[in-house]
């Protein structure tokens, strides 16, 4: 169960980043519109569909895995985004305009995967430790 709070709060990061990027953006409110809806949306659809992969194959998920199960997760938040909005954020990232908001929609999950990985990295050299001793 500790893994399902791990995806979530992946979720809970990228929405957040995500909020913070483009209230600092300088984008008008026209342009940004619904868009933390639609990250929400996604975000809790791409939460659902990690959890439910991991209570299926949790007798399989060691140590190593759980990283898997994050990159997958960040798969599924692009796949999830490319049907919402037409076209996957994160082909456009280098193409599109310095300040566009499709950028952003990439940025957040690339950043809060990475976050999460770093705390499963320290995690496990915690751990690792404490066998030690």
């Amino acid at each position: 169960m500790k893994m399902i709070a791990w995806i979530f709060l992946q979720g809970f990061l990228t929405l957040l980043i995500f909020v913070f990027l483009i209230a600092n953006s300088g984008l008008s409110g026209g342009h940004i519109g619904m868009t933390p809806l639609t990250v929400l949306i996604v975000v809790i659809t791409q939460c659902l569909i990690c959890s439910a992969i991991y209570l299926v194959f949790k007798h399989f998920i060691n140590i190593t895995l759980r990283y898997s199960l994050m990159i997958i997760g960040l798969a599924c938040y692009e796949v999830l985004l490319a049907l919402f909005i037409g076209t996957m954020p994160i082909t456009t990232i280098f193409l599109d305009k310095p300040n566009s908001i499709y950028k952003y929609y990439s940025i957040a999950g690339i950043f809060s995967v990475l976050v999460v990985l770093v705390f499963f990295f320290l995690a496990s050299m915690f751990q690792r430790r404490q066998v030690l001793k």
